[in-house]
């Protein structure tokens, strides 16, 4: 696939663009349904916009190899937003679904619902633009959204949008991680700049978000340092279990000193 760029850049470039994000109002529910039958990379490029096929017209192009080497380079920057997306409903289940659950488990700050994530040995992932992992938000709002009102659940289908999490905490945490980068929050409507949008971005504290920790330590550094500054608590154990609603190890560090 960097060859393909190596010998294509213009249609690399054509390629990597992201599509604007509008409100998917009638488009929404057809993501969700293919949610419900494991969407594929193919299907969801052409929910979102990203016509392969009429790009690589343009450039007089038109071959199946080349459209295979142009979505596999699209699959680089959005493996880890889009895999994390994919079993986010794994961890509103956790945050959010556990009967009687209250502490830190449950994540909330104020009204808004928050689900925090530890990325561990974070490397590449933690560097890709914002607007690759704004594709997480929207991809995981669908699967959510699909897993709950699935017959297999036990989810109130009719409380999921008041329960998807209005805020993602994700902390990159590894050796490898760049100090330079500083913490940021993006959210699904940051690149809509006309009338439609003005009127989104007031209700933006009603819309989900993705807040970015970056920590370039060792996992049990970050837990040393936040024992220190976390109120003193009769089983530390749990208060540190408890802290994140999962982990995810996307570079397990198998053979990687």
């Amino acid at each position: 696939h960097r060859a393909f760029a190596k010998n294509h850049p213009d249609i690399a470039r054509k390629i990597l663009t992201v599509p604007r994000y509008a409100i998917v109002d009638s488009s929404f529910a057809g993501l969700s349904d293919l949610a419900r039958h494991h969407v594929s990379l193919e299907k969801y490029l052409h929910w979102r916009g990203w016509n392969i096929d009429q790009i690589l017209s343009g450039f007089e192009t038109t071959d199946s190899n080349t459209a295979q080497s142009a979505i596999g380079l699209l699959s680089h920057p959005l493996t880890f937003p889009l895999t994390l997306a994919h079993h986010s409903n794994i961890f509103v289940r956790k945050s959010l679904f556990s009967s009687n659950e209250t502490g830190p488990q449950s994540n909330d700050l104020g009204d808004r619902k928050v689900t925090r994530l530890c990325c561990v040995g974070a490397r590449a992932e933690c560097t890709l633009p914002d607007v690759y992992w704004r594709e997480f938000l929207v991809m995981s709002s669908a699967m959510i959204r699909a897993r709950s009102s699935d017959a297999e659940t036990n989810y109130d289908a009719d409380a999921i949008e008041s329960s998807e999490p209005l805020e993602w905490i994700l902390d990159f945490v590894g050796p490898e991680v760049p100090r330079q980068i500083r913490t940021k929050t993006i959210s699904k409507f940051d690149d809509i700049e006309d009338c439609e949008g003005q009127q989104i971005r007031q209700q933006q504290q009603q819309r989900p978000q993705l807040l970015m920790n970056y920590h370039a330590s060792f996992l049990h550094e970050v837990i040393l340092q936040f024992l220190k500054s976390a109120p003193q608590a009769e089983n530390r154990t749990e208060q540190i279990r408890q802290f994140w609603d999962g982990f995810v190890l996307f570079n397990p560090g198998l053979g990687h000193p």
